[in-house]
Formats: C-alpha cells, sequence, structure tokens
C-alpha cells in the first residue's frame, strides 16, 4: 500500500467522509469532507486529523508522517460553496 493509500485509509477510518482528495507529488496533501468538522475551529479540525493520522492503526511510519504536507478539514457544506476542483489544487 503506498502512502496516498495510507492516508486515505486512515482518514477513513476515523471520519465518516462525504469526500476524500488527495494528491501524491513531492509529500501528500489534500482534503477530507466531513460533518464531524461543524462548529469546530480550524485548529480542532486540524488536531481531529492529526490524531487520525498518528493512530497506530494508521501504521504510518515517522518517515511517511514527515511525507504528509497538509490535509484541509472541510465541511459538507463548506465544500459544496468552493466546489468541487476549487480548492487549490486538482488530483
Amino acid at each position: 500500500m503506498d502512502l496516498k493509500e495510507k492516508v486515505e485509509t486512515a482518514l477513513r477510518r476515523h471520519f465518516e467522509s462525504d469526500h476524500i482528495e488527495l494528491v501524491e507529488d513531492d509529500g501528500v496533501y489534500g482534503f477530507v469532507v466531513s460533518p464531524r468538522f461543524q462548529s469546530l475551529s480550524a485548529i480542532d479540525r486540524q488536531i481531529l486529523i492529526d490524531r487520525a493520522l498518528r493512530d497506530p492503526s494508521s501504521k504510518l511510519s515517522k518517515r511517511e508522517s514527515r511525507q504528509i504536507l497538509v490535509i484541509a478539514a472541510l465541511t459538507p457544506v463548506e465544500y459544496e460553496v468552493r466546489g468541487p476542483g476549487s480548492v487549490g489544487w486538482r488530483g
């Protein structure tokens, strides 16, 4: 399983996710859309993502963890307003 797949698996395991978009290019970056982020601050959202990726069940090595650049956390409404592909990158 490659790094992108490991990250996606970890995110799906921890979040009821409407959409996950990840890109692997000199590291992994992207976003996850989940109703769980509703009413949370940006820092609280990032804490949840960090916990999901650090969970031993994710099986990410320290080296792999350092290759995760940024994973943005969006609610379904935020994603709908921005629209697919307008978050700043394309896979």
